[in-house]
């Protein structure tokens, strides 16, 4: 397995496509943290070489490993490289993390960090069905995700029938929203911007009351 890092704006359209195909065949991989849209978003507002400052090192910044076996694309992996060690691109917002890569594909992590030039690699959400990272992984908690491919009345259905309580909780509150602001809707995907900067503001209020 031969590993190429570049930055993620050098990437060139076909291996974003490869990208975003194994990233949308690959269960539990569909996130826009491992999207190659995010690891250019990150480099975008994190600086680069017309800034004239450590970014501009060729061996820091926010890069992309591409894992080439007989020159074909078989894995892609974002990352932020700094002067001690590297982490995934956009940490610690990011809290979805992994190597999006072809079902079987065989390599080492410590190739990649290798590869970045880093002294080491610190994650914190590395995705369970990552074995390869298991060997190097020091403590691990469940995380929950929430099923709605059907839709979101057929997950509510779903947890009602299984008992689910905190429901019950949440239509009250749901039914006190719509009193005091209106209908209230959910949706899993929305392209609209007005959403998009009204997420952000709330991002940044939660971060700013967190410290």
């Amino acid at each position: 397995m031969e590993f190429e890092v570049v930055r993620p704006s050098a990437l060139s359209p076909q291996d974003v496509a490869s990208w975003r195909a194994m990233l949308h065949a690959g269960p539990g991989l569909e996130t826009p943290f491992l999207d190659p849209g995010w690891a250019l978003a990150v480099e975008r507002a994190q600086g680069g070489a017309d800034r004239g400052d450590s970014w501009s090192d060729p061996q820091r910044g926010v890069r992309a490993v591409v894992l080439r076996q007989d020159g074909q694309a078989k894995g892609f992996f974002s990352a932020r490289v700094g002067r001690f060690a590297a982490m995934p691109a956009g940490s610690a917002m990011n809290d979805y993390q992994g190597v999006v890569c072809e079902a079987g594909t065989a390599f080492d992590p410590r190739d990649i960090v290798k590869a970045l030039g880093a002294p080491r690699f610190d994650f914190t959400h590395m995705l369970a069905e990552q074995a390869h990272f298991q060997p190097f992984v020091r403590g691990a908690d469940p995380a929950f995700l929430v099923e709605m491919r059907a839709g979101y009345a057929a997950y509510l259905d779903d947890r009602k029938a299984a008992g689910t309580n905190v429901l019950k909780d949440m239509d009250k509150r749901k039914r006190k929203a719509e009193r005091e602001a209106g209908a209230v809707t959910t949706a899993g995907r929305s392209g609209r911007r007005e959403d998009l900067e009204t997420l952000i503001a709330w991002k940044r209020r939660q971060y700013r009351d967190g410290g």
